[in-house]
């Protein structure tokens, strides 16, 4: 359990903040924390499109350091979900061979991490220009 309520409190600020920017507006986004030591992401997110919401996790050991780029690169998720988990291009894909299948579908995933990862440096680099989104 989250304990430092500092870091709590700025996870709330930053999704606030971001999904505004990003156009989440009308979303409804939650914060979650895994406290599992042997999870290896820093955060994830799940969506429930059609109603506008998701859920997104944070490790408990995130630090103000990674804090925001990790909120900023789960709500991208949360942009993109749709797109890149349209059941149309998943089920299409699935009458190729297994192997094929399989292979097709980690790169895939490496290609969407890679791409959130892109555009997350790019909007933390761009908004720094502007203001310090951690001074409170």
């Amino acid at each position: 359990m989250i304990t430092d309520d500092k870091i709590n409190d700025t996870a709330k600020v930053l999704i606030e903040r971001w999904y505004n920017y990003l156009g989440l507006g009308d979303w409804t986004i939650d914060i979650r924390w895994n406290t599992d030591p042997d999870w290896e992401n820093q955060g994830d997110c799940q969506c429930t499109y059609g109603r506008k919401y998701a859920a997104i996790t944070l490790k408990s050991t995130v630090t103000f350091e990674n804090l925001r780029d990790t909120i900023i690169h789960e709500l991208v998720h949360v942009v993109f979900w749709r797109s890149f988990n349209s059941p149309v291009l998943l089920e299409e894909a699935k009458i190729i061979p297994k192997k094929a299948y399989d292979l097709w579908f980690k790169m895939f995933e490496e290609s969407v991490e890679y791409d959130i990862d892109s555009l997350t440096n790019a909007l933390c680099r761009i908004k720094l220009l502007n203001d310090d989104d951690l001074r409170f």
